[in-house]
Parts: C-alpha cells; structure tokens; sequence
C-alpha cells in the first residue's frame, strides 16, 4: 500500500486550534456548567471551499459553500467541536458539523461557519 501522508501534509498550509466543551462542577452551588477549553493547538491542516450557485434573481444570487478540513487522522476530533483556523494570518471560528471521513492517511471534516463567534 502506497503512503500518501507526506504527500498530503506538504499542502497542509494552515494551522487550527480545537476547542472542546467540559463539564465542570461549580464547588458554589454544585451545579454541573460546560466551560469551552482547547484540546489541540496550533495543528496544521488545509481547508478547500467549494462555492456553488444554488437561485438566483434580477438582485442577489443565492448560493452554498461546502468547507472542509483536511487533517492528520490520529487526530481524535469529537462531535461538537469548535475549530479555529488560521488562514494567512486571520482567524475564522467554525464547528463540526459532520462525522469525520476517515482515510488511511488523513481525515476530512465538514465545517460550518459559527455565526456566534
């Protein structure tokens, strides 16, 4: 079986941090919160876009955007997680909103842009 893994991680020309939620209990009122913490940083990975027209009229064209994230595979990325990307020098926040594609020498994830960031 042929490696391709060098041959992917060479267009690996962006960086991400991952964030998690974890669940913590408040010593206060022994509640059970959810805090955001990084679980991975600074990771290199690649994200194509893929824009198609969808309707259109006289005014504005409507349209869908597929982004995807190309990273190492032993990478254990949970469902819900947020990711951050690094993409000549600015920063978008995206989730998770897919189960990863697991191949032999990378893994692909569908992103959605977060609109709360």
């Amino acid at each position: 079986m042929v490696d391709y893994r060098k041959d992917i991680e060479k267009t690996y020309n962006h960086c991400c941090n991952i964030f998690i939620k974890k669940e913590v209990k408040n010593i206060e009122t022994f509640e059970t919160e959810f805090i955001t913490d990084i679980y991975i940083k600074n990771q290199p990975c690649r994200v194509s876009f893929k824009t198609s027209n969808v309707t259109g009229n006289d005014e504005v064209a409507d349209y869908s955007q597929q982004i995807k994230l190309f990273i190492d595979e032993k990478i254990k990325i949970l469902e819900g997680s947020n990711i951050e990307v690094t993409i000549n020098g600015e920063k978008t926040l995206y989730k998770q909103s897919g189960k990863p594609m697991l191949y032999p020498c990378h893994q692909e994830i569908l992103l959605k842009v977060d609109d709360i960031a």
